[in-house]
């Protein structure tokens, strides 16, 4: 039986989605203050070259807000430490987040929304 050509489309969709995720490598962060920075590396700065994650410093690490650091913990593209080096871990990030930032949830929700439909 021929394939059709939209089942070859949803073919070459998700194997070039499974290729995106593969090169994608975890950038680790650290949480300071109302802000998260990243370590500097090539994949921090590729976060902010190719999908304008954050803010580039003089230094060569990325500064995220508290916002644009959980959508990458979500993604899987960010590891957030805390000051003495151990992983904190979603959850706890958002508890801390929702203390410091005012409707921190709600801003979240909107920023996830417009970012998963291709908005920068």
């Amino acid at each position: 039986m021929p394939k059709k050509k939209s089942d070859s489309k949803i073919v070459e969709k998700s194997d070039q989605a499974k290729d995106e995720n593969s090169k994608v490598e975890p950038v680790n962060g650290y949480l300071s203050e109302e802000r998260v920075l990243t370590e500097i590396s090539d994949a921090s700065r590729e976060l902010y070259n190719q999908s304008r994650f954050g803010t580039l410093l003089d230094n060569g690490k990325v500064q995220l807000s508290l916002i644009e650091a959980l959508y990458l913990i979500e993604k899987k593209k960010l590891f957030v430490h805390n000051l003495k080096n151990k992983l904190i871990e979603a959850e706890l990030f958002i508890k801390k987040a929702q203390k410091l930032i005012p409707n921190f949830w709600i801003k979240y929700c909107v920023y996830r929304d417009m970012r998963n439909r291709g908005y920068i």
